[in-house]
C-alpha cells in the first residue's frame, strides 16, 4: 500500500473517460525507475502543478490484472533474457473496477520504442480465444504468430495514473505486486479460468492459492510520445530515483521459479535487480482485494 494519503496533496484529478486521445500513448518510449517509499511524497509534490491523477470511477487507483501467456518453448521469455532488440508480450488485462478486459500485444522495437496493439474479450479466455486474438493483432506485425500458445504467469498489482498538461506523457506508480501462475480459483480448468473470470469468484474452491506478493516496491513508469526532458530529471540528479530495466512478465517468470523450485537450477536475477528478492508467498482467495 502507499505510505502516503494522497488527500494531503492538492493534484487535480481527471475522469479517465475525459482523457485526450494522444494520452493513450499506444506508440511511445517508456523508462522505469525505482522509487523508495520515503521519496514518494516528494514526487507528488514535483508533479502536482503539471500532472493530473486519472480517476477511473471513483477511485485515485486502479487494480490491474494480468495473466500472461507465451508460445511453445516460451519465446517471449526467451527473447527478453537474451535482450533481443525487437521483442513480445501478449497478455489478457483486466480491469477490477469494471471487469472489462482485453487481449494486448506489446511490441518493443529496435529503435526503443514500445507498440500497443489490443482487442476487447471477445472470442472467449482459453486456448483458442487466446491463440485467436494472437493471431489478429500478430497481423499487424508482418510475421507468423507463435504456436502453442499458454497461459504462463498471472500478475496483479495497484496503479495510480498520472497524465501531463501537454497530454504527451504519462506517469504510472505500480506497487503492491503480486505474482502465481494461472490455477483454477472457480474450479474450472486453468486454461479456462480468466481474471475476469476471477472477479466473479472468492475463490473459497481453491485455498491453497497462493501469491508470491511484495509490498516494499514501487515502480514508476515514464511514457512520452517521444524521447525528451522531464520533471523526473530533477528527482534523478538528487538520487531519489533509480532507473532499472524492469519487465513484470520475465522478471516475474525468474522469481516465481526461484521460489517455487528453490532445489532446480534456475536462472539467477540479474544482480542491479537483486531487491526483487525480497517476497513472500501468500493464501490469496480474492483476486479483488490487494492485501
Amino acid at each position: 500500500m502507499l505510505p502516503l494519503s494522497l488527500v494531503d496533496f492538492g493534484i487535480n484529478r481527471i475522469r479517465l473517460e475525459d482523457l485526450p486521445a494522444p494520452a493513450q500513448l499506444m506508440r511511445r518510449v517508456d523508462r522505469k525507475y525505482r522509487i523508495g517509499a520515503d521519496h514518494i511524497g516528494e514526487l507528488l509534490r514535483l508533479i502536482e502543478p503539471h500532472y493530473s491523477l486519472v480517476q477511473t470511477g471513483v477511485h485515485d487507483e486502479a487494480v490491474y490484472m494480468n495473466r500472461y501467456w507465451d508460445g511453445r518453448d516460451n519465446p517471449f521469455f526467451h527473447a527478453h533474457r537474451v535482450r533481443k532488440p525487437r521483442r513480445f508480450k501478449f497478455r489478457q488485462r483486466t480491469y477490477a473496477a469494471d471487469g472489462r478486459s482485453f487481449w494486448e500485444l506489446k511490441e518493443r522495437q529496435a529503435t526503443g520504442y514500445t507498440r500497443k496493439m489490443r482487442l476487447e474479450t471477445e472470442m472467449g479466455n482459453d486456448h483458442k480465444g487466446a491463440q485467436e486474438a494472437l493471431s489478429r493483432l500478430w497481423n499487424r506485425t508482418g510475421f507468423d504468430p507463435p504456436c502453442g500458445i499458454h497461459p504462463k504467469l498471472d500478475i496483479h498489482y495497484k496503479r495510480l495514473t498520472f497524465v501531463h498538461a501537454n497530454g504527451h506523457e504519462r506517469l504510472t506508480l505500480d506497487y503492491d505486486l503480486r505474482l502465481s501462475t494461472p490455477s483454477p480459483i472457480d474450479g474450472t480448468n486453468a486454461s479456462h479460468s480468466s481474471p475476469a473470470t476471477a472477479i466473479q469468484s472468492t475463490g473459497s474452491t481453491c485455498p491453497e492459492h497462493k501469491w508470491l506478493c511484495s509490498h516494499g516496491l514501487y515502480i514508476l513508469e515514464l511514457k512520452q510520445n517521444r524521447p525528451g526532458p522531464s520533471i523526473l530529471d530533477t528527482l534523478r540528479r538528487a538520487r531519489s530515483l533509480q532507473a532499472i530495466s524492469f519487465s513484470k512478465y520475465y522478471i516475474g517468470s525468474l522469481l516465481w521459479q526461484a521460489h517455487e523450485r528453490p532445489h532446480q537450477p534456475a536462472r539467477p536475477l540479474p544482480t542491479k535487480l537483486g531487491y526483487v528478492r525480497d517476497w513472500h508467498m501468500h493464501p490469496y482467495n480474492n483476486p479483488t482485494h490487494i492485501i
